[in-house]
């Protein structure tokens, strides 16, 4: 009878192993995230006055090899066709992934290409067109003078 009991306790314990290891092969290894995609999210071909800001942040995103956002992660950003300057040569990525950096322009019109760069990922490039004088706007339509036939008093 002793046999018998301990005949299946081991057969418990080895069950239990077994159920074990079999959970641990199917784990991954834990291994840390490294930043493998930079993405354009908005903020491109943006049109702007000599000496005046962008209307909308460059806004880019940072992804794991998974695919999945990484926050901390520094973005560098640099003006590197024209002139103008950019409100921080570098910022830090949010929960959600993304990173943003304003625009301003300066006293050169053309376009101007600014690059946003993360370690051993690809960059990306944004292209603002800077313009001597605001975008025109629709000249007032004007209308004929009205004539009244008739008689007036």
């Amino acid at each position: 009878m002793w046999y018998t009991r301990r005949r299946q306790i081991a057969r418990a314990a080895a069950a239990l192993g077994t159920l074990t290891l079999a959970g641990m092969v199917g784990c991954q290894d834990a291994s840390p995230a490294v930043a493998s995609r930079l993405a354009l999210v908005s903020g491109n071909n943006q049109s702007v006055v000599l000496g005046a800001a962008v209307t909308s942040p460059l806004v880019v995103s940072v992804a794991d090899q998974n695919g999945l956002a990484m926050a901390g992660v520094t973005v560098a950003w640099q003006v590197t066709q024209s002139d103008g300057t950019l409100s921080a040569s570098s910022s830090i990525t949010g929960s959600d992934g993304t990173a943003s950096v304003m625009y301003t322009a300066g006293a050169t019109s053309g376009t101007v290409d600014v690059t946003a760069t993360v370690a051993g990922v690809p960059s990306v490039e944004f292209a603002i067109t800077v313009t001597d004088e605001p975008a025109t706007q629709r000249a007032p339509v004007r209308l004929p003078p009205v004539v009244i036939v008739g008689q007036v008093d």
